[in-house]
């Protein structure tokens, strides 16, 4: 069984979208944290570090969408929420392709204590005209979710964790997975489970549990 987290499939997505000159990268000093520090480290001409300035991320990277760049902007969930009018009025009302992404997201993470813990991200985004919201489950959705977004004509909030969970795909499997589209991990004829992020690894041993139970 491989253990691996959302948010390494998140770096490990920005190097492979280098090759696109338009890709640039936007921190607010999270870059280790949220796997950034990736690209950072191999592209540093194209990595903006905006300190703990969050709003003022949001607008910088709704500035270069207006000019041609894709920006990937990208902070702990729970300080993303703090840039929430700038995306609202500055990115997703004009319908500019920037991508965020909220690491740490939900109570995954919590030896970080409540404060630090983002239970309303995916709500607050999804009220947002244009804006796709994806909470993928393992590192290799993660990847290929992000990657798709290079071609997606509307921003985006991704949210992902620091905490290894099991790997759910394959790379063949994940490489077919389409922004806003649902997949069937398992099938079966009594219960339907619907999950996203870390909990679908928790759905599959539900699954696993009443199907010892003949359900």
């Amino acid at each position: 069984m491989t253990l691996a987290a959302s948010r390494d499939g998140y770096g490990a997505a920005l190097l492979d979208l280098a090759e696109d000159e338009r890709v640039v990268v936007l921190e607010a000093d999270l870059g280790k944290s949220t796997k950034s520090c990736l690209f950072r480290a191999e592209y540093p001409n194209r990595t903006f570090s905006m300190g703990i300035a969050e709003q003022n991320m949001m607008l910088v990277a709704a500035g270069m969408a207006s000019t041609g760049k894709i920006p990937f902007a990208s902070t702990f969930a729970i300080f993303s929420e703090r840039g929430f009018e700038q995306v609202r009025n500055g990115i997703a009302r004009p319908n500019l392709k920037v991508h965020l992404c909220g690491s740490h997201g939900g109570i995954h993470t919590g030896t970080d204590g409540s404060s630090a813990q983002s239970i309303e991200d995916l709500a607050i985004y999804r009220t947002l005209p244009n804006m796709t919201v994806m909470h993928p489950c393992d590192d290799l959705s993660t990847k290929s979710l992000t990657k798709a977004l290079v071609n997606h004509e509307n921003p985006s909030y991704t949210r992902t964790a620091r905490n290894k969970t099991k790997r759910i795909y394959t790379e063949e499997q994940a490489k077919l997975l389409e922004i806003g589209k649902f997949s069937i991990i398992r099938e079966g004829k009594d219960v339907a489970i619907l999950a996203c992020g870390v909990m679908v690894a928790e759905a599959l041993d539900a699954a696993e549990n009443l199907s010892k139970e003949g359900i």
